[in-house]
């Protein structure tokens, strides 16, 4: 074999750029010495209990060595669903929604790996455990780190991790009790807060951490399918939500006749969607309006014809938005509300 092929690099580029863990580097190093104390690896300084390691014994003895599901022993997922269920809420299928890993760790790193695409970005913060960086980078992501701070002891601005978020955020990783700090949010910090934003909000809904949203459809209908129950819906109560179409005074004045015919082709678009609404709905997925768990299942809603609210209506949402700081002022009804407009 020539010399050109015994030193060529044959280690992928992505990972010869990682560092080597210093966590790794002082375990080597103590179990060289007799008189020290490990603090380094996050196990216990005692031995597994001996019913665990019974069980174990037990099991070799009877054969149970071969291989289980890639999921994990099905006894198994079904008592952590159980746990996790009786313990913080949230239920799990464990048939479907269950994986057991050797750790954290492998489980972090295969959840990386399934959602992450090259070039995607993973926000988290630093100090943190050794793997975070090297696992988004295996996974051909780009790790961001948000860095906390001695002198607030490492407590994480919540105003620092939102601006670390760009569009191509894929995950964000978040550690509470922070390992290695210990740091974790302060009582101000954990508070009900608006998520604004629909994908999040049906994430958050998904995984249990949200008990109750507003979501659009389909995404109300995806919702349904993966367990959520609808509570009120604009069908049943067409007084709890209104779309809004608005335009500057300045506008219609100098566009009065546009402004008519944009108002009438949504009229005649929705005569068109209620008359016939399956006849549109490949329509609707071309155009990726639909969540694809949906395409050929969704039933387009009857939409409703344009009006303009009564006064009573009016002054109710100028109220909202004035307790809520939007407005400081009052807004006439008269001189914002024109029905001549509409077809």
């Amino acid at each position: 074999m020539s010399d050109s092929k015994l030193s060529r690099n044959w280690v992928a580029d992505h990972i010869a750029r990682l560092p080597r863990s210093g966590i790794r580097d002082f375990f080597e190093l103590v179990n060289t010495m007799d008189d020290v104390i490990s603090l380094g690896i996050g196990e216990p300084d005692f031995a597994t209990p001996w019913h665990i390691r019974e069980a174990t014994i037990y099991a070799i003895q009877k054969g149970f060595t071969s291989y289980t599901s890639n999921l994990g022993y099905m006894p198994l997922r079904r008592s952590v669903c159980r746990y996790v269920a009786e313990r913080f809420g949230p239920s799990y299928d464990p048939a479907t929604e269950c994986i057991i890993t050797v750790g954290v760790s492998e489980g972090l790193d295969l959840a990386l790996r399934a959602i992450l695409n090259p070039g995607d970005e993973v926000v988290y913060h630093e100090p943190c455990y050794v793997s975070y960086a090297p696992s988004i980078a295996m996974a051909h992501a780009i790790p961001v780190a948000v860095v906390t701070k001695e002198e607030t002891q490492f407590a994480l601005d919540p105003a620092a991790m939102e601006a670390a978020i760009t569009p191509k955020t894929k995950v964000m990783l978040l550690n509470f009790p922070n390992n290695p700090t210990g740091a974790g949010l302060t009582a101000d910090q954990i508070k009900t807060i608006a998520v604004p934003k629909i994908p999040d909000r049906m994430a958050l809904l998904a995984s249990g951490e949200l008990k109750a949203g507003v979501l659009p459809d389909p995404l109300a209908s995806l919702a349904v399918g993966q367990g959520a129950v609808i509570v009120a819906d604009d069908s049943t109560h067409p007084e709890f939500g209104f779309s809004v179409i608005s335009f500057r005074k300045a506008v219609i004045d100098a566009n009065p006749e546009a402004i008519k015919g944009f108002l009438a082709a949504i009229e005649e678009a929705t005569a068109l969607l209620n008359a016939d609404a399956a006849k549109y709905a490949n329509l609707l997925s071309d155009q990726k309006l639909v969540p694809p768990p949906l395409i050929g299942k969704f039933q387009v809603p009857p939409f409703p014809i344009a009006g303009v609210p009564t006064e009573a209506e009016w002054n109710d949402a100028l109220a909202w938005a004035k307790g809520k700081g939007m407005l400081t002022v009052d807004v006439s009804y008269a001189d914002s509300v024109n029905a001549t407009l509409l077809p």
